[in-house]
């Protein structure tokens, strides 16, 4: 009872204190720590992709308000993609972000982010939707329903024609939608490499 009521005291005490939940987020935040990672990279590096893991989202959608959003993630991620850009010459900046990240993704767009992942297929983040409507803006990375390597070799090829429209389009690199499960039958995994060559074009390393 005592750390129940504690609790509820502190944060009661914190919609009165609205500035101060911020100076803690920024004082420790991702931002600052990327900054600081930034501070070290020589200044005659230049990058070519810039990726970071911001998971705030599962299949109905964010675990946080778009405007919540805005107002901590957008302005501090704006800050980190401004100096890639300027102090590395880095053209793509990329996301990996779980779930149905939909709400979020004008944000995202506008703190300088052009690439988003795994677009997963559970969570309704097909890349064909993705494309029709932020495909001049933005680029996507995954979107292969990874279940269905776990099927058939059928099942395979149709998850592999049905993203070989986005693949034709461009700004679309072909993967699954997240880790490759456990139980996916190695001569299954095996198929889906070989006809992703064949169905998407997608060439070995060092080809």
């Amino acid at each position: 009872m005592p750390a129940c009521y504690s609790t509820c005291r502190a944060l009661t005490r914190l919609t009165g204190a609205a500035e101060w939940p911020w100076r803690i987020r920024e004082s420790g935040s991702d931002a600052r720590i990327r900054e600081a990672f930034l501070d070290s990279i020589p200044r005659h590096v230049r990058l070519d992709l810039a990726f970071c893991w911001e998971d705030i989202c599962y299949n109905a959608g964010p675990i946080i308000s778009p405007d919540a959003f805005r107002k901590v993630v957008l302005p501090r991620m704006q800050r980190v993609t401004a100096r890639l850009r300027e102090q590395l010459g880095c053209r793509y900046v990329g996301v990996d972000c779980d779930g149905n990240f939909l709400a979020l993704l004008d944000g995202w767009i506008e703190a300088g982010v052009n690439v988003l992942s795994p677009c997963e297929v559970d969570a309704g983040m097909h890349v064909l939707k993705l494309q029709a409507q932020y495909g001049d803006r933005c680029c996507f990375f995954g979107g292969i329903q990874k279940k269905a390597l776990i099927e058939s070799p059928a099942a395979i090829d149709a998850e592999l024609h049905r993203v070989l429209p986005a693949v034709c389009r461009g700004g679309y690199i072909p993967h699954l939608d997240h880790s490759c499960p456990a139980n996916v039958p190695f001569e299954n995994y095996k198929y889906y490499v070989r006809r992703k060559r064949e169905v998407l074009g997608c060439v070995a390393v060092g080809q």
